[in-house]
C-alpha cells in the first residue's frame, strides 16, 4: 500500500534529542518496507490503539521501546495480538 501519514500523540517517543518525536509531529509510515532492529514502527495493539515505538530484537524475541527514559513500561514485548502497520520513514512538524 501507499505510505500513510499519522500524528504523534503524547511524549512516549520524545527523548529530548533532535531524533526524538514530539507530540503533534507528523509521521509517514510505509507498510511495505522491511522491519529491522532499531526501526521506528507503528503498531496496533489488541485494544485497537495505534502506537509509534522503536522495534528491538533481543535473542528470539521482539520488543517495543519508548524513547522517553521516564516513560512507564518503557520496554514491552511485541505479542501476537499486536500488528505492525509499517515502518516510519519521515517525520516533521506542521508549519
Amino acid at each position: 500500500g501507499e505510505p500513510q501519514p499519522g500524528r504523534v500523540e503524547g511524549p512516549s517517543m520524545d527523548d529530548g534529542s533532535p531524533q526524538g518525536y514530539r507530540d503533534g509531529d507528523l509521521v509517514y509510515v510505509d507498510p511495505e518496507q522491511t522491519i529491522n532492529h532499531n526501526d521506528d514502527v507503528v503498531v496496533k495493539n489488541a485494544d485497537g490503539e495505534t502506537k509509534l515505538k522503536r522495534y528491538i530484537i533481543q535473542g528470539n524475541k521482539a520488543y517495543l521501546l519508548a524513547l522517553n527514559k521516564d516513560w512507564p513500561e518503557r520496554i514491552v514485548e511485541l505479542t501476537a495480538d499486536c500488528r505492525i502497520i509499517g515502518r516510519g520513514f519521515f517525520s516533521g512538524k506542521m508549519r
